[in-house]
């Protein structure tokens, strides 16, 4: 039988949320009945970080980079079109708008079935608003349309007018064996300077006024004033970092907040925190609330996009975006039950493994790529 040839189709870029999934998916979908292809092209912003072709390559995974310079650059369609052409590709598979574009224009010459994975935008400035109506007239002529979260399968239905058809919700997902292996936390409090009886608390994301980061900094004089014993790690980096220092310095608590910038390895990090918490202002499912629930922490995430499927009365607590007397509150009612956070944090676990696993993801992606062919077939 002839395995099918998929095309991986993103914008070059260190490995966030999306990148981990194509790479989840890439890496787990079954090799006897599919060859994909992960195809990155343009330059990230940032060199410091991994980007998801070198992560891919040095997980042996099939993968092609098209480097151009120009930002805005015609030419990358044409090269786009060779590869596909080249690799004789079955179905072009994008993950993000300027891929949904490069790949209904290949479309237009080689007839191919097409899926747009949208990964939700968390920004809102006047250019990424004129790039959703664009993308919201693209994808109505895409045979398949995944979201990761029921608020971007109602956005786009409702706001989007598309048809609720062509829409397949396929949760986000996470590898969970990567919270199976041995933890060094005596390491990581070391590398921070972190003492055994100090809890954790751990917040991870690209430091920008969309993800809340000064909401949880605000939050923390009214913890530490109750329960001294704590540090607080924002994982991250990006523009609002400076910004973020400078509050912490503001607000007196700099010597209990550590930045610990990029973090290459942060199921350790997880692993030995002892609460997570996502103060976002603007989400879809992150990714990185679905591997705290893997590594066993309650989760206080606030009420927008679809954090609360992940959270419930078992495994941690809701709050208000934008809040952080909501934020401290929450904060001060997990440190007052220490005693049941590893009972929550079992619960986490419980509800990652039965709807957020790779293997939940990839099963039903393969579904999809089948009922394409076939249907191309017939």
């Amino acid at each position: 039988m002839k395995k099918i040839k998929i095309a991986e189709l993103k914008k070059s870029w260190v490995v966030a949320g999306p990148e981990s999934l194509i790479i989840s998916l890439v890496d787990k979908i079954d090799k006897n009945l599919f060859n994909p292809i992960i195809v990155t092209y343009g330059s990230p912003k940032t060199t410091t970080e991994p980007t998801l072709y070198q992560t891919a390559k040095s997980l042996n995974l099939n993968a092609v980079d098209l480097p151009i310079k120009l930002k805005y650059n015609p030419f990358i369609i044409f090269k786009v079109l060779n590869l596909i052409k080249k690799y004789d590709i079955d179905i072009i598979h994008t993950h993000d708008f300027k891929s949904n574009l490069i790949g209904f224009v290949a479309n237009l010459f080689f007839r191919k079935p097409i899926i747009a994975t949208i990964h939700g935008r968390i920004a809102t400035p006047f250019r990424v608003k004129l790039y959703e109506a664009f993308d919201s007239l693209l994808i109505r002529f895409f045979d398949k349309i995944i979201v990761g979260s029921d608020n971007l399968r109602n956005k786009l239905v409702d706001s989007w007018k598309i048809n609720p058809k062509k829409i397949e919700l396929i949760h986000n997902s996470v590898d969970i064996s990567r919270f199976n292996l041995p933890l060094h936390s005596d390491r990581i409090r070391d590398e921070f300077d972190i003492k055994k009886d100090e809890i954790i608390i751990t917040t991870i994301g690209q430091l920008k006024r969309e993800k809340g980061q000064d909401c949880l900094l605000k939050a923390i004089p009214k913890v530490i004033e109750k329960f001294g014993k704590v540090r607080f790690l924002i994982c991250g980096e990006g523009d609002y970092k400076k910004k973020l220092i400078e509050l912490a310095k503001d607000l007196k608590i700099i010597e209990k907040v550590i930045f610990t910038g990029f973090y290459d390895d942060l199921s350790q990090v997880l692993g030995v925190s002892d609460i997570f918490i996502t103060p976002s202002l603007m989400e879809s499912l992150p990714i990185v609330i679905l591997e705290a629930m893997c590594a066993g922490l309650p989760i206080i995430g606030t009420r927008v996009g679809d954090i609360s499927f992940c959270i419930n009365e078992k495994n941690g607590l809701l709050i208000e975006p934008g809040n952080s007397e909501e934020i401290s509150k929450a904060l001060i009612e997990l440190l007052e039950k220490r005693d049941s956070l590893k009972n929550m944090g079992r619960e986490s676990i419980n509800l990652a493994r039965e709807k957020f696993s790779d293997e939940v993801m990839v099963e039903k992606m393969k579904s999809v790529y089948g009922n394409l062919i076939q249907k191309k077939v017939n």
